[in-house]
């Protein structure tokens, strides 16, 4: 469409919709109508308050084509004398000829608000030429939806009266847009109609000529005057009375996206019909519309959409010329209502009114002009005055008394009519148009004629007539998601809780309450605010205990809180219900929110836990259980009934968690002791308040771990190492025939001067060295293999040390159980010897599968090498205190660099399965009864345990801190 700047375009007033005008190829679309700014559903009637447009996500646009026509659509000259029509030729594109007798005449309408597009046919001969070049499809309109729309066929509607009526040809909706499921209306297809001109061409008299000029009217005290013209009759809008006028076919596309408008083909061949003809399907925006309908063309819908004004009132034939039929006019003004939100009511409907703009009266004098609602929707182009609805006294809303006469003294410009009935018949039923009109009062008396605007002046200056409707919804109901209560203005908000056998607890008794204020109207433009108010009532009781003012306006959907005062403050350990409810700034309440919450306010604290253990009972009642070894330990409410929670820590955090409760009920977690002596646990229980109470300290002592063998390897003389441990059962004593001498001690080699006489450190400390071919006895085993045990030594390895040596063993039929000592496994994480290309062995801790010879075992092994002359403290443990998933692991001190003992090295192995009933073993292992893996070098202070040592009594040992 060319600039509606530039003088030569083609122009729409006010813009409303874009609309484009062009030349196109055969089928191709010649017009397009496209709401770009999101119009539809909010103009066309002016809403107080009103909705904004959205702007459209999609197209949301109708194109206009001439389908099966094989002809180009040439480019649009616009009327030299009317800037919102064009005309453009069809044009055979063989011989680039125009066609002769046919014609596209589009007419914009003024206010931008729609275009009809009409072909006009010459005569028969020409119609006949289009029908052949179409392969005898005729002649059809296509208009096409953008896929954002759909096209659908309306529904008829009742006008008030029972006529029932068509409201149009077809509907474009948005079926994305709106609040229903029936989506916003984009545009409508008026009536599609075609129509001869057997009537003949119309003459209208224009002011100023020697008829108006002469015409004369006596009445009281009135100057006569002329009255203006009745308005000029347009064929290329609307038949003419008197015209032949035929439906088109009308047929929508089962998808929605097209519809196809067909021309009887019998009107060109009637005898009686008479050229040019008109084929017009009229396509406008979802806005208002309006008519002016006469009874003395009773059949004419010439003045669809009238520019200018039209008049109201009697225009007699007997000495006024003008009107040339006598004859009564009324104005027709149709609403686009779907731009009502939703849920408005007729009770929600405060005032409305109807307002035009008043062009001329015939007089000075005031006379009555009345508004009626004549239906849901009866404007459309072929609206005429027998179909004009219903205008029974019942349909009356107002009168007012007015003259439009210009210089005359109370003259009126705009003019309201009260509608406040009507707004409410349309918010009852939902009605998505409404169609008002405008009678004299007294149509007998053509001095009582007034005239009015409907869309724009004759210069195309805007003054649409509107339609206001003030209404105004109750606030919502405050939700139970939004309702919440706080203990703090900072703290966590809390749910609703909506049982009263489950009540939020809260650790105050001045809780904040706050709520969601909401209003179907607080959206913009309306901004419509609101009030919360909140009560809080005890359970049982209908008095409140307080219930607060009303909070200040905030913008709907705001949160409001209130925090009880002190003096209303609630009571500690007792159930309430609370409620709130909201107010807009009219003063409108909503109900008390029928959602109930629940509360108990709760600020004393429980009891102090009580704590039990039967394997670990509290101090003084003696020291029990030992290392690993696991007990239960129960804590109770000790006389509460309304915990949540227990908090426990073990010595400090060696184990601490918190455990979840209710009511009274005890709880219980398993702890094994990590060091021997002192121990405790230090509990807390929480209320439902989330009140800790004070500490509850349980103090219980565990067994040091009872050693089953020591043998500290001090006697110097004899073949005979004591065992120190005497009470039963016990391994006993060590004893060698041959390969075993003795040496000095570990302690003494390492943190004395062995070559110093005078130093007073272990002097009596020795040791066993063994050869490679002697070994050392225990009487009788030394632990369970398939039990948690530890077994320690110091060892020393020889200079000539290689493979792999077990210092300590314990004997089975076939296979030592155990064996602790050195080994050059492939596993070991020791380097590799440059000179040898063998791996450096390192300490380990391997255990036998099974007592036969062949079986394969399990192993744990230090990442420490074993090196030749150097003295280390190697400790083996076996954990059995899983049974299902045992460990092996293996630690190594040096005695002069304890704290930078690694940590030990710990696998999970397969749980040991048999007994090796066999003593204890210094020197090697057995294979067969034969020794295997024979140690070579030095060992002192062999100790063995049945259950696990902590790792700080490990470092005095080392350290030589504990030697007895």
């Amino acid at each position: 469409m060319p600039d509606p700047e530039d003088p030569a375009g083609l122009s729409a007033a006010a813009g409303v919709y874009d609309i484009d005008i062009r030349a196109a190829q055969p089928g191709e679309p010649f017009a397009v109508l496209s709401d770009a700014a999101g119009v539809a559903g909010d103009v066309g009637w002016d809403n107080v308050p009103g909705q904004e447009p959205a702007v459209p996500a999609g197209e949301r646009s109708l194109s206009v084509s001439l389908p099966g026509l094989p002809f180009v659509i040439g480019e649009p000259v616009v009327d030299g004398q009317d800037a919102t029509r064009a005309t453009m030729p069809l044009i055979d594109p063989a011989s680039s000829q125009e066609v002769p007798g046919v014609r596209v005449v589009v007419t914009v309408d003024g206010d931008g608000t729609g275009l009809l597009p009409v072909l006009q046919i010459d005569d028969a001969e020409a119609y006949q030429r289009l029908d052949d070049a179409s392969g005898g499809a005729g002649v059809s309109f296509e208009m096409a939806a953008s896929d954002d729309l759909r096209i659908e066929s309306p529904d008829p509607v009742d006008t008030g009266d029972g006529q029932i009526v068509p409201v149009a040809e077809f509907d474009v909706v948005d079926p994305a847009a709106g609040d229903s499921e029936a989506g916003v209306k984009i545009f409508s297809g008026g009536r599609a109609q075609q129509w001869d001109s057997s009537a003949g061409q119309p003459e209208p008299v224009t002011e100023g000529s020697a008829a108006a000029s002469a015409l004369t009217v006596e009445a009281d005290d009135v100057e006569t005057e002329g009255e203006e013209p009745t308005g000029n009759v347009d064929r290329l809008v609307a038949p003419v009375d008197g015209d032949l006028v035929a439906d088109m076919d009308v047929e929508i596309a089962a998808d929605g996206s097209t519809v196809t408008a067909t021309a009887a083909p019998e009107m060109f061949s009637d005898p009686d019909a008479t050229g040019p003809f008109h084929v017009d399907p009229s396509i406008k925006g979802g806005l208002h519309e309006w008519t002016a309908v006469r009874s003395g063309w009773p059949t004419s819908s010439s003045s669809y959409k009238y520019k200018g004004s039209e008049g109201v009132g009697l225009c007699p034939t007997t000495g006024y010329p003008v009107c040339d039929r006598h004859s009564i006019s009324r104005l027709l003004f149709e609403f686009d209502m779907s731009g009502l939100p939703d849920g408005v009511s007729g009770g929600h409907v405060s005032s409305a009114s109807f307002s035009a703009v008043g062009k001329h009266s015939y007089t000075c004098t005031k006379y009555s002009v009345s508004l009626y609602r004549t239906g849901a929707n009866v404007v459309s182009s072929s609206t005429n005055w027998n179909s004009k609805g219903s205008w029974a006294s019942d349909k009356k809303l107002s009168e007012r008394k007015v003259t439009h006469r210009a210089g005359c003294a109370g003259q009126s410009y705009r003019v309201s009519w009260g509608a406040k009935a009507a707004a409410q018949v349309v918010a009852n039923n939902n009605w998505n148009y409404l169609t008002l009109g405008l009678r004299a009062n007294d149509e007998g008396n053509q001095v009582k004629w007034q005239r009015y605007v409907a869309s724009q002046l004759d210069d195309g200056t805007s003054r649409k007539a509107t339609f206001t409707v003030t209404f105004n919804r109750p606030p919502i109901m405050p939700s139970t998601a939004s309702m919440r209560t706080k203990v703090s203005s900072t703290g966590d908000e809390l749910d609703c809780a909506t049982w009263s056998g489950d009540p939020t607890v809260m650790r105050t008794r001045r809780p904040y309450f706050q709520a969601r204020g909401t209003d179907p109207d607080g959206g913009s433009p309306w901004n419509q605010k609101v009030q919360v108010k909140f009560r809080v009532i005890p359970q049982g009781s209908h008095t409140p205990r307080w219930e607060s003012g009303w909070t200040s306006l905030k913008a709907s959907g705001s949160t409001h809180r209130v925090q009880v005062p002190s003096g209303k403050a609630l009571a500690s350990n007792t159930v309430y219900k609370w409620h709130a409810r909201t107010r807009d700034s009219s003063g409108k309440t909503s109900a008390w929110s029928d959602t109930t919450c629940w509360i108990r306010p709760d600020v004393t604290g429980p009891n102090p836990p009580d704590v039990s253990s039967s394997q670990y009972p509290g101090w003084p009642e003696g020291v029990h259980g030992a290392v690993g070894t696991s007990g239960t330990f129960t804590f109770k409410a000790n006389g509460s009934n309304d915990l949540a929670a227990y908090k426990y820590s073990f010595n400090d955090g060696e184990k601490a968690g918190t455990i979840p409760t209710s009511g009274s009920t005890a709880k219980s977690v398993s702890f094994a002791p990590s060091r021997p002596g002192y121990n405790e646990v230090v509990v807390q229980s929480k209320d439902e308040a989330g009140i800790w109470s004070d500490e509850t300290k349980y103090e219980f002592w565990v067994a040091y771990p009872a050693r089953d063998g020591l043998w500290h390897m001090d006697e110097g003389t004899g073949t005979t190492a004591v065992n120190e441990v005497t009470t039963a059962p016990t391994a006993g004593d060590l004893t060698w025939s041959s390969g075993v001498t003795w040496g000095t001690g570990a302690w003494r080699e390492t943190l004395a001067d062995p070559n110093d006489p005078g130093d007073p450190r272990y002097v009596g400390d020795r040791s066993l060295v063994f050869d490679g071919t002697g070994f050392a006895r225990s009487e009788g085993p030394a632990v369970a293999i398939d039990q948690s045990y530890t077994i320690m030594a110091f060892l020393k390895p020889a200079d000539d040390f290689s493979g792999v040596g077990a210092a300590v063993s314990q004997e089975g039929e076939n296979r030592s159980a155990f064996h602790l000592g050195y080994t050059n496994n492939a596993n070991c994480n020791t380097d590799v010897d440059e000179e040898t290309g063998l791996q450096v062995p390192c300490w380990g801790l391997w255990v036998k599968d099974a007592d036969e010879v062949s079986a394969g075992h399990q192993a744990a092994r230090s990442d420490v090498p074993a090196v030749a002359g150097q003295w280390v403290h190697v400790v083996g443990m076996y954990d059995a205190s899983d049974p299902a998933n045992p460990t092996l692991s293996v630690r190594v001190c040096d005695p002069t660099d304890a704290p930078a003992t690694p940590e030990p090295v710990m696998v999970q192995v397969d749980p040991v399965m048999w007994t090796a009933p066999g003593p204890m073993r210094l020197g090697s292992g057995i294979r067969g009864g034969t020794p295997e893996w024979v140690f070579r070098g030095a060992v002192d202070d062999v100790r063995v345990y049945r259950e696990l040592v902590d790792n700080e009594r490990l470092n005095r040992i080392c350290t030589g801190a504990e030697t007895a």
